[in-house]
């Protein structure tokens, strides 16, 4: 079950973490403090602007620049973080064909799912 969702964009051709970027990694990561047990599910896409190899590898990075940020300055565990994955131009959030759809495809996905049978019976 996910119980809290973020996406972080990046600009054209980067990985890195601008202010809201980090903005909304440190208040999901303040959700989960003391939580139990959660995964942390990362997945980086890119628009569909270059090459595939070039979008995978950007896609990889971006995801990476998340789990790091999550790991040193949200002081996650990092048993808690799903082995992070890059889908490259894969599964689009929005048309490519205009800056703005490019805009929102160049993102990291970022999910807290929590295990329903931990918590049961409370």
């Amino acid at each position: 079950m996910t119980v809290a969702e973020v996406q972080v964009y990046f600009p054209t051709d980067g990985s890195t973490l601008d202010d809201d970027g980090k903005a909304a990694l440190d208040e999901l990561a303040t959700a989960t403090s003391g939580a139990e047990g959660y995964l942390i599910e990362v997945a980086g896409y890119t628009s569909n602007t270059g090459s595939e190899e070039h979008n995978q590898r950007l896609s990889e990075d971006r995801a990476a620049t998340v789990v790091h940020y999550l790991i040193e300055k949200g002081n996650v565990p990092i048993l808690r973080i799903v082995v992070p994955a890059g889908f490259g131009k894969t599964h689009p959030a929005a048309d490519n064909s205009d800056t703005l759809g490019r805009a929102l495809n160049r993102r990291v996905d970022v999910k807290v799912l929590l295990n329903r049978g931990s918590h049961e019976g409370d």
